[in-house]
């Protein structure tokens, strides 16, 4: 059981390439640095990536919940030099030079000297062993306090980091919200005074007995346990997101040992709303140490790297006003970034179950990120059957509409859904999540509240989405298979819109494409007989300038709120319920074929945000009748049309007779100026 596992064990035991090493920091002590070293050639161009836990834990933060998941192992399979360090104190580095680990010596340290002494010297010894000039660097919780204790207090490391994660950074914690640590944080000199009168200078050693003990007081069958209950109050409740076995296995790890000096430390950072160095409790100590009564803060302004910070939205450690606070003290913020789950809590970061719908059903499943070449960060899923791919077989992109994720492919279930069929014929299956969606709202310097970040029509996404996801499969791909140049493409609706886009924009992008099959593609839109759209088409040039006048940049972005309204309002026992009329008077009536259960999963997901520069840009194409590039108000230049013959690869359409959207005399229109139509099929 992974419980009962050490750190090295776990790497071992999931057919990883393992190194271990010691390091010796400045004052003495001995701290355990692990690599997975990287299996690929090319990768090791890359800088090397360190990996440093939180509080109480230990390198198993991020190997705990196994590979496909736990971040040490997504990295290692991207091929990355990937380092885990154990800081001093726990259970892996309980070792000094000259100090025992149960004397009061030992443990007068808090997290100040793990920033001020075991990072240099791990980033020092990374760097020698690797022969690299820089490393990347991911922290989490209290890995991110010592991360900018170390670049403040020693500012020559900042040229020795290329860039910095931050994961829920636990610099600014006033706002806390746990119950447990604002009562730590309140009552730190009474805590103080009583460690110091029993002697007790270690908090919560790891013990192996603790994984046996809580089998007995919180057996994984039993749900809402005292132990899940405890965690909630300390980090904030996800029942969805958190991964019930894999909470039970850090129980085998965490915790994992501290000082009271660093619980002490962060409960005056509460205290005083500052990031400061330690308080002592005589103004004389503090005269002696720092030459003023009062710790000094650490000047933000010196960590130089450029930083990009994660947290959850649910954190009760570290709150999202903590987060904006810190980004605007960081002269070289990259990014600001909330998990999209509004549940998404502290332990997330390290336990979250992630692509639960595909994972549901025994699908392998991985998640990506690509950027294009705009600055926008796009998440794909990745999806196979369980005894993997067909090695013969390309891989499929697969592309939703307008409004729509990856979740389109999988919400119908596994006897239903296209991915899982495709899955299921040994195809390796990719589901894009172009930007502006639920799962694609990421930028590497402007925020989803910027007005800029909607600055983009279905255009954009064809022009720069798509080249960088093709791109990034057929890359990823090919180290693992020779001479592996196309995939095959299949686009729903605006799926098909931006696949005629790319090639007919960049007819280079053609020869990647083995295959395209484009479902009710969204080209030409005249005639088009839905009744909830024809009245908007009809009134545009008083609903245009009221909407720009307003500044409306995106349209229905998804929410929690909205996914349980939907479902409430849509239940499945009711046969004519309100979104089964919206979808037929959208999208066009088949009863016949309509599964209520189903449509009530579908508005879980559905709509997912959008640009409203998206749907005037199709509006335009009702309007004209021409396939043709984003004309903004006033311009005077003529805009040509996409030039569809040079989307050359093989297309085949599909498109319904009873489409109220696409017209079903649109489809031939176009296609009868694509050069390559292998099949033109009406439903």
């Amino acid at each position: 059981m992974d419980g009962t596992l050490t750190s090295s064990e776990l790497i071992r035991k999931y057919g990883y390439p393992i190194e271990n090493y010691e390091i010796t920091t400045g004052d003495g002590y001995i701290l355990s640095l692990i690599r997975i070293p990287s299996r690929n050639l090319l990768a090791k161009r890359s800088p090397p990536i360190l990996l440093v836990h939180g509080l109480f834990a230990s390198s198993a933060d991020f190997l705990i919940i196994g590979p496909n998941n736990s971040l040490a192992y997504l990295l290692a399979d991207r091929g990355y030099d990937v380092w885990l360090v154990d800081l001093r104190g726990n259970r892996y580095s309980h070792h000094h030079e000259h100090l025992r680990s149960d004397s009061k010596e030992y443990w007068d340290f808090s997290w100040h000297e793990m920033g001020y002494y075991d990072l240099p010297a791990t980033v020092d010894r990374i760097l020698e062993l690797t022969h690299s000039k820089r490393l990347y660097y991911i922290g989490y919780s209290q890995g991110t306090t010592a991360f900018f204790v170390m670049v403040t207090t020693r500012p020559e490391y900042n040229g020795k980091i290329a860039r910095m994660y931050a994961l829920a950074p636990a610099a600014y914690v006033q706002h806390v919200r746990s119950p447990i640590f604002r009562w730590l944080g309140e009552n730190g000199p009474a805590l103080k005074a009583f460690f110091d009168h029993i002697g007790l200078w270690q908090l919560f050693p790891y013990n192996s007995a603790q994984y046996a003990l809580q089998k007995v007081l919180c057996p994984m069958q039993k749900p809402r346990t005292i132990c899940a209950r405890l965690v909630e109050q300390l980090v904030g409740p996800n029942p969805r997101g958190t991964d019930g076995l894999a909470q039970f296995i850090i129980a085998g790890h965490n915790p994992s040992g501290a000082s009271t000096k660093q619980l002490l430390h962060f409960s005056q950072l509460y205290r005083f709303g500052r990031f400061q160095q330690l308080a002592y409790d005589r103004i004389e100590d503090n005269l002696r140490h720092y030459g003023s009564t009062t710790p000094p803060a650490y000047n933000l302004t010196l960590a130089t790297i450029p930083v990009l910070i994660f947290y959850g939205l649910n954190d009760w450690m570290v709150d999202p006003r903590n987060m904006v606070q810190l980004g605007r003290e960081l002269p070289n913020l990259v990014s600001i970034n909330a998990v999209e789950d509004k549940q998404f809590n502290h332990l997330d970061f390290v336990l979250a179950k992630q692509l639960a719908l595909i994972k549901k059903y025994g699908y392998r499943a991985r998640q990506y990120t690509v950027r294009t070449n705009d600055g926008y960060q796009l998440i794909v899923h990745r999806m196979q059957r369980k005894s993997g791919t067909n090695p013969d077989f390309l891989p499929v992109l697969v592309v939703h509409g307008l409004l729509g994720t990856s979740a389109d492919w999988v919400i119908a279930g596994p006897e239903n859904a296209l991915g899982y069929l495709l899955a299921d014929a040994g195809y390796d299956v990719w589901l894009a999540n172009t930007r502006g969606n639920r799962y694609s709202r990421q930028h590497i310097t402007l925020s989803p509240e910027d007005a800029e970040f909607w600055n983009f029509s279905w255009h954009e996404k064809g022009m720069r989405d798509l080249p960088a996801m093709i791109d990034f499969i057929l890359n990823e791909r090919a180290s693992k298979a020779r001479d592996l140049q196309q995939l095959y493409y299949i686009g729903y609706s605006e799926g098909g819109s931006v696949y005629y886009v790319l090639t007919s924009s960049f007819p280079d992008y053609n020869a990647k494409i083995r295959q395209a099959h484009t479902l009710a593609p969204a080209v030409l839109l005249n005639n088009m007989r839905s009744p909830l759209l024809m009245p908007l088409i009809g009134n545009s040039p008083t609903l245009l300038p009221l909407l720009h006048g307003i500044n409306l940049v995106e349209l229905f972005p998804w929410s929690e709120a909205q996914n349980g309204f939907l479902r409430t309002m849509c239940p499945p026992t009711v046969a004519n319920n309100q979104c089964a009329s919206l979808f037929a008077n959208l999208f066009g009536p088949n009863p016949s074929s309509l599964d209520l259960k189903v449509v009530q999963a579908v508005v879980g997901h559905f709509p997912a945000g959008a640009a409203f520069k998206e749907v005037e840009h199709f509006h335009q194409i009702v309007q004209s009748g021409v396939f043709r590039p984003y004309v903004a108000d006033g311009s005077e230049s003529p805009v040509e049309p996409y030039n569809l013959s040079a989307s050359w690869a093989p297309a085949y359409i599909y498109y319904g007779m009873n489409d109220w959207l696409v017209h079903p005399g649109n489809v031939p229109r176009f296609a009868a100026e694509l050069p390559n139509v292998r099949r033109l099929l009406a439903v």
